[in-house]
C-alpha cells in the first residue's frame, strides 16, 4: 500500500486517482505533505509517462540516472523510473 500524507487532501486525490495504477492507494490529512514513491510506467517510454503525469498536473524537476524526479500538486516528491520488464522490448 502506497500512503500519502496531504495537507489539501481532495487535491491530491485527485491527482493521484488520475495517475495511480498498481496497488492500494491511502490518502491521509497531515500538517505537512509527505510522500515518496516510485512510478514504473505500465507500457511505453519514461518520456511519454512525464509528459502524461506533467498533463494531469505533475510538476517536472529534474532527471535522475535512475529516472525522472517529479512533484505531485501538493509537491510531494517522485520518481518516474523505466519499467524493467519493457526494457528492450519496445526496440
Amino acid at each position: 500500500m502506497i500512503q500519502i500524507q496531504a495537507v489539501d487532501v481532495d487535491k491530491v486525490t485527485r491527482f493521484w486517482r488520475l495517475v495511480h495504477h498498481q496497488g492500494p492507494l491511502s490518502i491521509v490529512q497531515g500538517d505537512t505533505p509527505a510522500v515518496k514513491l516510485v512510478i514504473t510506467p505500465l507500457y511505453g517510454e519514461v518520456a511519454d509517462e512525464v509528459q502524461s503525469l506533467i498533463a494531469k498536473g505533475a510538476e517536472f524537476v529534474a532527471e535522475l540516472e535512475c529516472g525522472v524526479l517529479m512533484k505531485d500538486p501538493e509537491g510531494n516528491e517522485f520518481i518516474v523510473e523505466p519499467n524493467p520488464d519493457l526494457q528492450g522490448s519496445l526496440e
